[in-house]
């Protein structure tokens, strides 16, 4: 029992003077130590890269702690306790590795009791932190850790204090955008594949410099953001999210605009047709404001007790945009694809009957999709807004059916009528 207080005296003395005595093994070779050690040391190196200095610290210290296993092993025997010499508590390593190594290695094992002023130093040579500011700032973590848990202790709070008066609000914003470089990139990546997919990059428009305003819009952003809540002044806080709402890239303006049309919207349809259509820039600004246009439309049908199909008020503002060419011609395109199955099968039934022998069946396909497809947007505009100019295009259109659009009518009325007999 007296050789192991004596040996736990002298590990007692090594701690204490640990560092003064090992700095003078800056030659010792790290090969010569034994592979378990070398396991224990690769361990902590794996986690954070370890100078060579202090590798030779760390594998000095294990071999003490195995000596003091033996001793303990030699007195007590096989069931002697050995738990202690072979587990390194994060703390233990103060003194053993430089301050910088420990820092970064206990905000990685023991982030729950790390101060977050730690996670600042450990950014250090990204955000060119002074060496009087990373000393401050581990002093600080210190300080703050050795209260942590204490009743009262407003950790978040005293964080913030002390890390803007060391450093700033300027750098401490910038230790926010290094801290979120991936969450703003993600960000970033998703509006832009969203402004793409919308159709909302304009032809004349670089993607780079798209991405360029959306970045440094985000990065600004969530530093303001960011800074604000860790300093708990929430009218500030406020403030700056308001600010954030006047300094958005005007194509992300747009696409939350966008995002927020409804399935029906001629607007989004006008979109997906905009290089179809040859959209000016000055139609494209006056059909972003259509939205909030039909909103105050609405409101005002509302009050005056007035009844209103949405589609036909944003029908109503789109017509003083676009020409009604373009308005055709984005309707076209976003009916054309079910027409066209509706003539294939016209198409078929024509053929089963015989009425395609001999006749060009190319020219026909076209006649009856002409046609359909003027009929199908004819009766959309005349759902939209039943003006004269409207209602007498359908009517010409129905009482100017290509004869063989009346025989399918025929054929199709015969086999119903057939059907209700069979039943």
């Amino acid at each position: 029992m007296r050789r192991i207080q004596l040996s736990l005296g002298i590990a007692c003395l090594f701690l204490m003077h640990l560092t003064p005595v090992l700095g003078q093994a800056n030659n010792f070779d790290i090969n010569g130590f034994p592979p378990h050690i070398i396991y224990r040391m690769q361990t902590i190196d794996n986690i954070i890269r370890l100078s060579k200095q202090s590798l030779q610290n760390l594998g000095l210290y294990f071999i003490r702690q195995d000596s003091l296993a033996t001793n303990l092993l030699h007195d007590n025997g096989f069931h002697a306790s050995l738990t202690e010499f072979y587990q390194t508590p994060v703390d233990e390593l103060r003194g053993i590795i430089s301050d910088l190594e420990f820092n970064d290695y206990k905000i990685i094992i023991r982030s729950d009791r790390s101060s977050r002023l730690r996670e600042i130093v450990s950014c250090r040579d990204k955000i060119n932190l002074k060496p009087s500011e990373v000393r401050g700032l581990l002093l600080c973590s210190d300080w703050i850790e050795r209260r942590i848990g204490q009743k009262g202790f407003r950790q978040r709070e005293m964080e913030f204090r002390w890390a803007d008066s060391i450093m700033g609000q300027e750098r401490l914003r910038l230790f926010y955008r290094t801290k979120y470089e991936d969450k703003i990139h993600k960000t970033v990546e998703e509006w832009y594949n969203g402004i793409k997919k919308s159709h909302l990059i304009g032809i004349r428009e670089d993607s780079v410099s798209v991405c360029a305003s959306l970045l440094r819009f985000e990065s600004e952003r969530l530093s303001y953001y960011e800074y604000w809540k860790d300093a708990g002044t929430t009218p500030l806080y406020k403030e700056a999210m308001a600010t954030d709402q006047f300094k958005k890239p005007e194509s992300l303006k747009r696409w939350e605009i966008y995002k927020k049309l409804p399935s029906w919207s001629l607007v989004r349809d006008v979109f997906e047709s905009k290089e179809l259509i040859a959209l000016t820039t000055a139609q494209v600004d006056s059909l972003f404001g259509i939205p909030e246009r039909l909103q105050q439309l609405k409101e005002k049908k509302k009050r005056q007790k007035e009844k209103y199909l949405q589609r036909g008020l944003e029908y109503s503002l789109v017509k003083e945009v676009l020409t009604p060419v373009q308005i055709n011609a984005v309707l076209k395109e976003k009916y054309g694809n079910e027409v066209r199955k509706s003539v294939e099968k016209d198409m078929e039934t024509l053929e089963k009957n015989g009425l395609l022998q001999g006749r060009d069946t190319g020219a026909i396909s076209k006649e009856l999709l002409d046609y359909k497809l003027d009929l199908k947007i004819a009766n959309l505009l005349v759902e939209l807004e039943k003006s004269r100019e409207h209602v007498f295009k359908r009517y010409d259109l129905e009482n100017n059916k290509p004869v063989l659009i009346r025989k399918l009518e025929e054929i199709r009325k015969l086999e119903k009528e057939k059907k209700k007999v069979q039943f």
